[in-house]
């Protein structure tokens, strides 16, 4: 015999995960048909709503919900201990604004945490260390953008080559590229006061 939807229905949903084969036997008495349905050793009985639990079924059933709420505590926990000092950008946990003073290029703009001046003094030298990173990261953003201006440049400049457009080639290649520019102008400063 087959399964009805209805039966297929409440294994699922009615108590139970049946996996592997599972068979239906069918038995007739006088009064009910009562199917049941073996698996794994186990009886699921339908109908009369009475179903015999899988043990460890409901363990199975919430397992992955579980585990998204562990790996979720997990990395908030983990997220605020390793929260960085400082970022390029604003944000709820870098909301006050710095700019480099004991590096070159200085006047680069930087945001950090409520207890950055708490933890990273001038004295401490900490605050170097840390403005030297600022750098690097704020090169390495600036260094990138140049990357993507310079790349929209040259397929500018070779759709006006396809389109046989000597006009639009030259506003291509003369176009300016300000992160590049900038990027020029820091290196200099910073090799100008190594």
């Amino acid at each position: 015999d087959d399964l009805t939807p209805e039966e297929l229905f409440n294994i699922f949903f009615g108590g139970g995960f049946p996996s592997g084969n599972v068979r239906v036997r069918r038995r007739h008495n006088r009064d009910h048909q009562h199917n049941h349905y073996h698996d794994a050793g186990h009886i699921f009985r339908q109908p009369g709503v009475h179903v015999h639990q899988v043990q460890g079924g409901d363990l199975i059933r919430f397992l992955p919900m579980f585990s998204l709420v562990v790996m979720y505590l997990l990395f908030s926990i983990a997220n605020n201990f390793n929260t960085a000092p400082y970022s390029l950008w604003y944000g709820s946990d870098h909301p006050g604004k710095r700019f480099t003073s004991t590096v070159h290029p200085k006047g680069i703009p930087y945001f950090v945490t409520p207890s950055f001046d708490e933890d990273y003094s001038k004295e401490s030298g900490k605050l170097r260390q840390i403005e030297t990173q600022v750098i690097r990261d704020y090169m390495d953003a600036v260094l990138s953008k140049c990357g993507q201006e310079q790349q929209q440049q040259r397929h500018d400049m070779e759709m006006a080559r396809w389109r046989r457009s000597k006009v639009e080639y030259e506003v291509a290649k003369e176009r300016d590229l300000p992160s590049c520019t900038k990027y020029r102008q820091y290196q200099k400063d910073i090799n100008a006061n190594r």
